[in-house]
């Protein structure tokens, strides 16, 4: 009981961060997502492949995450499918049992760090929204 109360909790402070991101650059929780629009721009806009994004760098990763986010394919699945569709999370976000899939980092030379996160539903069991988000530096 205790759990599912933060949960929600947890999600209704990440959803109304969200709905607020989508017309300012960073959310109430100093949260920086990117449009999706924008990350075509950063990193082109190939078509989204699973199997692909399994087994990527985080270059050809970034290179299909403004596909995966517009497609909304993984919106209402479980996390479980998502691990077994994507393979083990290697990003961190809040909480280990989110998914969150590393896309730029140190790893590629850069100085900035951005995830691909599958933000739960209120059931936080299921996906509700995924958004790319700005972890760390300028």
């Amino acid at each position: 009981m205790k759990q599912t109360l933060l949960m929600a909790f947890f999600f209704h402070i990440i959803a109304s961060g969200a709905s607020y991101a989508k017309t300012q650059p960073k959310s109430l929780l100093n949260l920086n997502f990117i449009a999706t629009e924008a990350a075509a721009k950063k990193w082109g806009d190939i078509p989204f492949s699973p199997q692909v994004f399994k087994n990527a760098g985080e270059k050809k990763r970034a290179s299909m995450v403004a596909d995966l986010v517009r497609s909304k394919q993984f919106v209402g699945k479980r996390f479980s499918e998502i691990r077994q569709e994507l393979g083990e999370w290697d990003g961190y976000f809040q909480t280990d049992s989110i998914p969150a899939y590393s896309i730029e980092s140190a790893n590629t030379g850069s100085k900035e760090a951005w995830l691909v996160v599958f933000l739960p539903d209120a059931s936080g069991k299921k996906v509700g929204e995924i958004k790319i988000l700005k972890e760390c530096c300028n």
